[in-house]
This record gives structure tokens, C-alpha cells and sequence, in this order.
């Protein structure tokens, strides 16, 4: 087994113990265009004097100018940028590809959805072994967000950003339709799976030529988003050594069936034939105001800026309790680096670079990212760009609950699966049990073989 950057294997989340255990059988195809292009990591550089070179394939609208502040404060290396896909799915299969043909970027943006895809073909460096180098501290990270991008037990990524599901909603509605605030529900204990369904209920009115008002939008349905519902019913979505899914579960079962139901059964979120009443998109509608609430990830609320400017009252509040508690569903934003890399040292340097100023002043002033680690909190740029209506409690405790569900070595075509069938029992025309039925059969022959 490879080596592992934290050897104390008994101190590691749940999610890190079940990356260990975690067989990463890699994609055929992939692993045999990459076969023989597994150099030993060993660090490069430019010539003396000249700054090293570093190119990295970016991802959202905010990398480049983040690697652009990078570059204007580092004198021995600079980072050559270049815009790759804005989806994750796409960039993960642009990553792939470049990878195959032996000329991937030095720096990778790495995401939950296509991790295991990198990790399991061994296209990552073990970020274990180079960050020793520079005495970086690995410990002050949220231990879930590292164990995300454990694969075997080595650390193939180095998170920047933490994300962990918050609600945030619109008071406003609340108020007028004589419900208690989620937040208000939160501390008098009562913000639970029946208290949020009870109050979405409330919230949402259908009448004759008036506009539709729902209590939250259609949620998303690939796994990890999901994953928050099966956790906090007290089911796993995987088995410990991730060959079999466990989703026809008691525990599982009954939280799709909660999920499912709020959709088709109680009606309170955005239904199919309602989308072009909320802006084109069942998953938003929010800024309409006509939506009671949102589950959003924590790097994502400035989305919601000019609603609030524009006279919305908002809040935010913890996810609701399930018969678990709380597991708000999250993600590492992190950068991999190219175990192929010729410059191992000066990629070690870039992604670092987000972990200190000048790069992390500009990201937190302009709320592009979350903390990931507890200590951040307290960075001057972060606490003077939080919006009024935020909560920081609820946030910090966000990141501490976090779950983040860690991902078989096949994750993209068995979510892929998941998304063509999940809308089936979601809207109504099919029963979760005879849906899992289907699926977890066609899951377990994808996972074992």
C-alpha cells in the first residue's frame, strides 16, 4: 500500500479510514494509456536564476486572477494559466484526457465527483512526500476535507477551500406565511426532517392565476448531494471496502423515501412543469422570491448578494436533523498536482500559495472561497467581506459536521446511472425500492469489476 502522509491511521475520520480501505480498481481503458508513464516523483525546477514554470488548467472565473496575484508576489516561480472546462464533469474528462497523452498540467483542480478517477489510475502526486519538504502543516486542514482526497491512504490532493451545506432562507416568506425561522427552530431543538417538511408545507401555496410559492427548489440528485439525506437517516451509501452499495438499506431506504415523497408526494419543492415560473431552473428559483429556502454550500453565498441588496430579507441556518443528526453533505476544493510533473517543487510552491496571503486575501475578500481550517475564521479579508445577513456560527460549525462521501474508483459511471434513474422515484413514477432494485445490481458490477 503506498505511503500515507498521517500514519496515525486510528485518528482519522470515518471518510479517511474508508479511503483506505478503498481497492481504486482503475478504468481499463485510462490505465492503459497510462501504463508506463508512471515516473517517480522528483522535483524539477528552471534554470538558476530564471523563475520555474508551472501550468495549470483553470476551472471557475476566479483562478485566474488568483494565480495572477500569485505571480505578481513570487519571484522564483510563475504559473502559466490556461482555461479548461467549467463543469466538473467536463474538466474531470479534459484532465483525463491530457493525462493519457502524457501532457496533463502540473497543477490539477481535483472535485468529489471525479477524484477517484484521478487517484485510482495514479495520476496525482503523493502530496504526503512534498509537503514534508516545506514543513507545511497538513494538521490545521478539517480533517474531513483531507480524507476526501485520500486514496489508499495517500493524500493526492491539498484542499483550499472547504464547502459544507448550509440553508439559507428567505425570512421574508417565513414571515408572511406565519412560519418560525429555521434558524429560530435550530435552537429551540426543532429543526428536524418532520419540523423542515412541516414548514415547507406551510410555505408553499398553489392558488388559481397567482404566482406558485414552494418551499424549496428541486434538489440535486447526483449521489454527493444526496449523500446528505442517507447519512443523517443513519445509512451508508458504500461499504467499508466499497464494492457493494449500500442504498437498499433500511436506514438508506427510508431517507430516498423522505426525499422522493417531499418531491411528488407533499409537492413542496419546484415541480417539472413549474420551471419556467422560476426563472428556467428547478434547482434555483431562490432569487424569485417565491422559494422558502436553499440548501447551498458555504463558498456560495455571495450568490445571493444582490437579492438581499435589492431588499430580500435572508439568514441562514444548519441543515436539518435527520433520525442521525446533522450531516451537512460538503467538498474540498483542492489542487493535485501531476506525479508526471517535471517541476514537482515549484507546483508544490503554487498550491501552497493559497494557503497564505496575498492569494488567500483576495479569494476571501471577494467570497470566492470557505475556510478549511478552523484558524481562518479569524482572517481579517474573510470576516470583512461577510455579508450582514450571515451567520459565522453556523458556518463554523458547517465545516466542523461536514460529510463528505468519499467515492469508488468507477464513482462517474455509477452516478452517471444514479442521474438517469433517481428523477423516476424524485417525480413520482416509479417506488424508490423497485428503482434500487435496478440500480444496485448494475452499481455492484461496476464496483467489482
Amino acid at each position: 500500500m503506498p505511503g500515507t502522509s498521517v500514519p496515525d491511521v486510528a485518528a482519522w475520520s470515518p471518510l479517511g479510514r474508508r479511503r483506505l480501505l478503498a481497492t481504486g480498481a482503475p478504468a481499463v481503458g485510462i490505465a492503459a494509456a497510462l501504463a508506463g508513464c508512471g515516473r517517480d516523483p522528483a522535483p524539477g525546477g528552471a534554470p538558476q536564476g530564471r523563475p520555474a514554470r508551472v501550468r495549470v488548467l483553470t476551472r471557475t472565473d476566479y483562478d485566474a486572477p488568483a494565480w495572477t496575484t500569485f505571480n505578481q508576489s513570487a519571484t522564483d516561480v510563475q504559473v502559466d494559466f490556461e482555461p479548461g472546462p467549467d463543469t466538473t464533469r467536463g474538466y474531470g474528462a479534459k484532465i483525463l484526457a491530457l493525462a493519457a497523452a502524457d501532457s496533463a498540467p502540473d497543477v490539477i483542480y481535483t472535485h468529489p465527483n471525479f477524484f477517484s478517477s484521478l487517484a485510482s489510475i495514479n495520476v496525482l502526486a503523493d502530496i504526503g512526500k512534498l509537503a514534508p519538504r516545506t514543513k507545511f502543516d497538513l494538521q490545521g486542514i478539517q480533517p474531513e476535507l483531507l480524507d476526501s482526497v485520500r486514496w489508499n491512504g495517500t493524500l493526492y490532493a491539498l484542499p483550499y477551500s472547504g464547502a459544507a451545506n448550509i440553508v439559507v432562507f428567505n425570512a421574508g416568506q417565513f414571515q408572511r406565511r406565519g412560519v418560525p425561522l429555521p434558524n429560530e427552530q435550530a435552537r429551540a431543538g426543532r429543526w428536524t426532517w418532520e419540523g423542515f417538511r412541516e414548514s415547507l408545507l406551510k410555505l408553499t401555496v398553489r392558488a388559481p392565476d397567482q404566482p406558485a410559492e414552494v418551499g424549496m427548489p428541486q434538489h440535486f440528485s447526483g449521489l454527493q448531494y444526496i449523500s446528505q439525506w442517507i447519512f443523517a437517516g443513519g445509512g451508508q451509501v458504500w461499504s467499508r471496502d466499497m464494492k457493494t452499495c449500500l442504498l437498499d438499506s433500511r436506514e438508506a431506504t427510508a431517507a430516498l423515501d423522505f426525499l422522493a415523497q417531499l418531491h411528488h408526494k407533499d409537492q413542496v419543492a419546484i415541480q417539472p412543469d413549474e420551471r419556467s415560473e422560476f426563472g428556467g431552473n428547478a434547482q434555483e428559483g431562490f432569487p424569485t422570491g417565491r422559494v422558502g429556502l436553499r440548501f447551498r454550500a458555504t463558498t456560495e453565498l455571495h450568490l445571493y448578494r444582490q437579492m438581499a441588496e435589492e431588499g430580500a430579507k435572508l439568514g441562514v441556518a444548519p441543515v436539518p436533523r435527520g433520525p442521525a443528526g446533522g450531516a451537512p453533505r460538503g467538498a474540498a476544493n483542492s489542487w493535485g498536482i501531476w506525479r508526471n510533473s517535471a517541476a514537482l517543487d515549484a507546483a508544490w510552491k503554487a498550491v501552497t500559495a493559497w494557503h497564505a496571503d496575498p492569494v488567500l486575501r483576495f479569494v476571501y475578500a471577494s467570497r470566492n472561497c470557505f475556510p478549511c481550517r478552523q484558524s481562518q475564521f479569524d482572517h481579517p479579508a474573510f470576516r470583512g467581506a461577510l455579508l450582514p445577513w450571515e451567520d459565522l456560527e453556523v458556518e463554523r460549525a458547517a465545516l466542523r459536521d461536514v460529510r463528505i462521501m468519499a467515492t469508488p474508483s468507477r464513482h462517474t459511471e455509477v452516478d452517471d446511472m444514479w442521474l438517469r434513474l433517481w428523477p423516476q422515484a424524485r417525480d413520482g413514477r416509479r417506488p424508490v425500492k423497485e428503482l434500487l432494485a435496478e440500480f444496485i445490481p448494475q452499481a455492484n458490477a461496476l464496483l467489482t469489476s
